[in-house]
Order: structure tokens, then C-alpha cells, then sequence
């Protein structure tokens, strides 16, 4: 078999030279934009397909032809090698064009997945930044959730509007903790205050206490003082009574005797006095020691029932949410408003 019989041969099953050459012109020159052109991806595919379709059937026929003659072997294999040479850059550069737009595919690909990786971080970082806890794919905050799976989805707008809300129920969380804060320092102030007042008047009756003891005792000194010049006013009279008593007879010693007793009498009678003095500025010091300490726990008396009152008319707590919490309050209150009572009927006995 010549060599052009074996070129007709395989012409039958692939194309011819003029072919080729035509599939050469029109397929090289097919490119692919971008991931987005379908339409010349579809074209180049189908370019690459029709051209490996022919390359494969001249090959097939060339094995075919082998096998008829080794005499031709040598040929044949040379016209499939130069045929295959022909078609094979225009096979490489479709298979090119198709590699070159899968890889963009990939990259695309990859540069998404990274970009939400950042974008999930960074939405992450912010929701824990405002103290939200995760758990089972799941940001929360208090009643407020947001599944991992809407994180990935949804638009800056919308994670916007979920940053607002988790915003604001921390604003009202620290307002709150803002207003409990400030009844405690109040209660804490009043507590200091009439705390402070009762040490002021505490040391204030100590102060008039020591002074009502140091006039009863100037006044008890001067009393005894009194008794004492009184004494000595009679014993002096007495020795210079015994001293003339000594110059005179019997009759002198019975007038010295009488006047003794009567003296004496006398002296008894101071001494009656002095105590009942004494008894009677006794019992007038008491009686306005107890006057004076009903007058100062008076102010104490006023001071704890306006704290009573303060203590009943407390903040009401806000709104509940829970049964339980609910349940919780209602205990306490009926706790206080019956220690309040119970209070109150102590303090009136003052």
C-alpha cells in the first residue's frame, strides 16, 4: 500500500489536510473570557471533543492498518505521528483554555470560602466583644439568638440590625444595673447617716451625763462642806463652853451638859437634813435623767420611723419575666411588709 493510499485511508476517518488546517484557523483562535462566559466554553469544549474524536479515530485506523502489512508499519506510524502532530497543538491549547478557566473556577471558589472565613470572624469577634456566648452554633444574648448558619447568609445590613438589638438590651441591662446601684447608695448613705446622728447623740448625752454628775457631786461636796464648818462651829463652842465650864461649879457643869444635848440635838437635826437634802436632789436628778432620755430618744424614736417609711415605700422592682422570679418577689414582699410591722410596733415603744 502507498503512502498516499494510506493517507486516503485515514483521511476516512479523521479529515484532511485542508481540514485540519481549517480546524486549526477557527479552533485556535477560541478563548474564554472569564468563569462567566458559558457560551465559549461550551464552543471550546465541543472544539476540543470534535478535534480529540478525529485524532483518536486516525489512530484507531492506523492500528488497523499496521496490522494489515508490516511493510506499512513504518509509514503508517509515521502519517499517524504526523497527523497527531497537526492536531495535537490545537488539542493542547483547548485543553489549555479548559484547565486555564476550571483553575479560575477554584480560585473564585477559594476566595469565597475566604472571604466568608473573615467575614464570619470578624462578626464573631464583634458579637463577643458585646459579651454574647456561643453554644451550639448559636450567638445569644439573654433572649436574643443568632444561629452561626444566619451569620454566613445574611447581609451587612441585617448583622447591623442584629448589633442594635444586642446593643440596646445592653443599654437597658446597664441601666438597670445603674439604678440598682444608685438605691444602694442611698440605702448605704441613710444607713451612714443615722448612723453618724446616733454617734453625735450618744456623745452628746455622755457629755451632759458627766456634766450633771459633776454638778451633783460640787453640789454633794458642798453640802458636806456646809456640815463640816458646822461642826467645827460647834465643836469650838463646845471647848470654850469646857473651858468655862472648868472655872465654875457643879451648877456651871449641869448648864454645860444641858446645852450638850441640846447641841447634839441640833447636830442630829443638820445631819437629818443634809440627807434628806441630798435624798430629795437625788431623786429630782433621776427624775430628769428619765426626762431627758425619753426627750433624746425622741429624734431617735422620728429618725428609725422615717427610715421605716423609707424601707416601705421602696422602688417597686421592674417588670418580671418568669413565674419563678415572680413567686421569688411576692415572698419577699410579704417577708418585708411583715418585718416592717413588726418593726414598727418595737419603735413605738421607745
Amino acid at each position: 500500500m502507498e503512502i498516499q493510499e494510506i493517507r486516503n485511508e485515514l483521511v476516512k476517518y479523521s479529515a484532511t489536510d485542508a481540514a485540519i488546517a481549517e480546524m486549526s484557523k477557527n479552533y485556535l483562535a477560541l478563548t474564554i473570557k472569564d468563569i462567566n462566559d458559558q457560551e465559549e466554553y461550551k464552543l471550546v469544549h465541543s472544539a476540543r471533543m470534535d478535534v480529540k474524536s478525529k485524532r483518536v479515530a486516525v489512530k484507531k485506523r492506523g492500528e488497523e492498518l499496521r496490522e494489515d502489512a508490516n511493510i506499512f508499519r513504518n509509514a503508517v506510524i509515521d502519517e499517524v505521528k504526523r497527523i497527531t502532530a497537526l492536531l495535537s497543538p490545537i488539542e493542547d491549547h483547548l485543553q489549555d483554555e479548559e484547565n486555564r478557566i476550571e483553575e479560575e473556577k477554584e480560585r473564585v471558589k477559594r476566595e469565597a470560602a475566604e472571604k466568608l472565613t473573615a467575614i464570619l470572624r470578624e462578626r464573631a469577634n464583634v458579637l463577643g466583644a458585646l459579651g454574647c456566648q456561643y453554644y451550639d452554633e448559636i450567638y445569644s444574648y439573654g433572649e436574643l439568638k443568632v444561629p452561626l448558619s444566619l451569620l454566613k447568609v445574611c447581609t451587612d445590613e441585617q448583622f447591623a440590625t442584629f448589633v442594635s438589638a444586642i446593643t440596646e438590651a445592653i443599654e437597658k441591662d446597664q441601666a438597670i444595673k445603674a439604678e440598682e446601684a444608685r438605691v444602694r447608695k442611698e440605702k448605704d448613705d441613710l444607713y451612714r447617716k443615722i448612723a453618724e446622728d446616733q454617734e453625735r447623740e450618744r456623745q452628746r448625752l455622755e457629755k451632759e451625763a458627766r456634766l450633771l454628775q459633776e454638778e451633783r457631786e460640787k453640789h454633794a461636796a458642798d453640802l458636806r462642806a456646809e456640815a463640816d464648818r458646822k461642826i467645827r462651829a460647834e465643836e469650838q463652842a463646845r471647848r470654850a463652853e469646857e473651858l468655862a465650864k472648868a472655872k465654875k461649879e457643879a451648877a456651871e457643869k449641869a448648864r454645860i451638859e444641858t446645852e450638850e444635848r441640846i447641841k447634839k440635838e441640833a447636830a442630829d437635826t443638820a445631819a437629818r437634813e443634809v440627807a434628806a437634802a441630798e435624798e430629795k436632789i437625788r431623786k429630782a436628778e433621776a427624775a430628769r435623767i428619765r426626762a431627758e432620755k425619753k426627750e433624746a430618744r425622741r429624734p431617735d424614736k422620728e429618725k428609725l420611723l422615717k427610715y421605716l417609711d423609707f424601707m416601705d415605700n421602696l422602688p417597686v422592682l421592674p417588670m418580671l419575666k418568669t413565674e419563678e422570679g415572680i413567686a421569688v418577689y411576692e415572698q419577699i414582699f410579704a417577708m418585708l411588709s411583715e418585718t416592717v410591722e413588726r418593726m414598727r410596733t418595737k419603735i413605738e415603744e421607745l
